[in-house]
């Protein structure tokens, strides 16, 4: 029995189960159709099949011995857990999904998940909080999302390590050995009058004259020699060393809460994966660059090999990024598996804009309403989520409800909605809507009916009249485009990315993949700023 998947637009198929087969970067993207068949199998018409608790519907199969279901992992990438029932036997399988092209790569997905936690405490700090954290990974089961990127970690770490262990730098260190002075040819006379007060003399029987007249034809029977020897037990191989060792055992601990949480709190393969994740980096400590290394603190200093040998300062990244994935922040929109692409993308986008905002507002961001702080962690808020930096205001998800049954009068002229972000200015009427959507290509501009829903629905409801609230409405992408021309002439997408069709229509896109730079952010915050009056 075996179970295979045929990518879309492919006549390959793959083995996942059992002894899974490499399927290369890029093969099995999210929003494509995917066929997963089972072949060789006795009662395959009664198999059943879920990718992530969703049951999937069976094709025709092509054989009586065979079972075929189509699936498609929609907008998400990462990995998705499958479960196969066949005759009373349960089949537990990976899936791992790349982004589709022009959204990210696996590497700047990790980067993304790594961003949430950087912003989550660098936004802590400029809010004025300094609670402690990174003291352990605490007695509540780490949310699947840091965990997952805690994993990828271990994995560069893993190759690192080994190129260091390839070729490590060395220091010399001197030792002294008590020698038979027969051997100890190259003594100084230094060495030779030292050791005649810790062995027993005995006469030169060779050529005593070649001795100091002091000691009269006698030598040491040992001599004591300065012998100088390659060590690699430098205070950079330490600090490695202890610092596989923490990781290690934090990981492992963190199998362990995430084993033994209730079943509806975990997902099936995370603790296997993260226990396999805490033996990776354990392995490490048996290889010959920690022959003869002593103990030290899991807190490597900047020397200048740190600093500047390529290896080293590599280890040294992936120090800071793995401090960031064992800080103890929480909350629902990171307790969930990678698969779930566009949440995490939400969260992100929020977050980097909040961050951008704080560099613009001064520094200092009331997170008040963004973070739930408790000692020892802090919890990402999943109700009435907004941050206050100078006069800007971003709020998270915020609901608006039916405008005439509102105090204020805000809210839509039809139901319920909630726009992914909300930027507001002190002093301005006006308000302007972003909405994170981890689309590209024509996913954009299907999602674009939101952004047209947004900024019509939403109103000022009053005795003067019905006013909307948005002076503008915009989607967030991460489609890579750098629009050029003319936007009449230009196609879809690529007009609502144009700075002049926003400007035009107060509609449109604006391009942030998840390795954007500060420089987009700050370009975007402040066009959407402009649009509400300004600061």
């Amino acid at each position: 029995m075996e179970f295979h998947l045929t990518p879309s637009g492919s006549d390959r198929s793959y083995r996942v189960w059992p002894s899974p087969e490499s399927i290369p970067e890029g093969m099995v993207q999210e929003a494509r159709d995917h066929v997963l068949e089972l072949r060789g199998a006795d009662g395959a018409d009664r198999a059943e099949l879920t990718v992530e608790g969703v049951s999937l519907q069976a094709l025709r199969s092509r054989s009586p011995d065979s079972a075929r279901w189509l699936w498609s992992p929609g907008f998400n990438a990462g990995i998705a857990e499958a479960e196969l029932r066949v005759r009373g036997r349960v089949v537990r399988m990976e899936f791992v999904t790349d982004p589709a092209a022009g959204k990210a790569t696996r590497e700047t997905f990790d980067r993304m998940v790594g961003d949430i936690l950087s912003d989550t405490l660098a936004l802590l700090s400029a809010g004025g909080h300094r609670t402690g954290l990174s003291k352990g990974v605490g007695t509540r089961p780490p949310p699947l999302a840091r965990l997952e990127y805690l994993r990828s970690r271990a994995e560069r770490i893993a190759d690192t390590v080994r190129a260091i262990d390839a070729s490590p730098r060395r220091t010399l260190v001197a030792e002294t050995e008590a020698l038979p002075y027969w051997r100890a040819r190259a003594a100084t006379g230094t060495e030779i009058a030292r050791s005649v007060a810790t062995s027993r003399l005995i006469r030169d029987m060779n050529d005593p004259s070649v001795l100091p007249a002091a000691l009269r034809g006698h030598l040491p029977a040992k001599i004591r020699k300065t012998v100088r020897r390659s060590s690699l037990d430098i205070p950079e191989h330490r600090a490695v060393k202890a610092c596989l060792r923490h990781w290690g055992q934090w990981l492992s601990d963190a199998a362990d809460l995430l084993a033994a949480a209730p079943p509806e709190g975990r997902k099936s393969g995370a603790a296997a994966r993260i226990r396999a994740a805490a033996r990776t980096l354990t392995s490490l400590l048996a290889l010959p660059l920690f022959d003869g290394v002593g103990d030290a603190a899991p807190k490597p200093e900047a020397t200048p090999l740190f600093r500047h040998e390529p290896r080293y300062r590599e280890f040294m990244r992936l120090h800071e990024e793995m401090l960031l994935g064992v800080a103890p922040v929480f909350g629902d929109f990171l307790d969930l598996p990678l698969a779930r692409t566009h949440e995490l993308y939400e969260l992100w986008t929020y977050l980097r804009l909040v961050r951008t905002a704080s560099a613009i507002g001064g520094g200092f961001v009331d997170v008040s309403r963004l973070f739930r702080i408790s000692p020892g962690n802090v919890e990402i808020a999943r109700e009435r989520v907004e941050a206050k930096t100078g006069r800007i205001t971003i709020s998270f998800q915020r609901s608006y409800g039916e405008c005439w049954r509102e105090a204020a009068g805000v809210g839509s002229t039809s139901r319920t909605m909630v726009p992914d972000i909300v930027l507001s200015v002190e002093g301005r009427a006006a308000s302007v809507a972003l909405d994170a959507k981890y689309r590209v290509d024509g996913g954009v501009a299907d999602a674009m009916t939101s952004a047209h829903t947004y900024r019509d629905a939403v109103v000022v409801y009053g005795s003067d009249g019905t006013h909307p609230l948005f002076a503008g409405s915009f989607l967030l992408s991460p489609q890579r485009i750098d629009p050029k021309g003319d936007w009449k002439a230009a196609g879809s997408p690529a007009r609502f990315f144009h700075p002049a069709y926003r400007a035009e229509f107060g509609i449109g896109a604006f391009s942030l993949p998840p390795d954007a730079g500060a420089g987009v952010l700050r370009r975007i915050l402040e066009e959407a700023v402009a649009f509400v009056g300004g600061l």
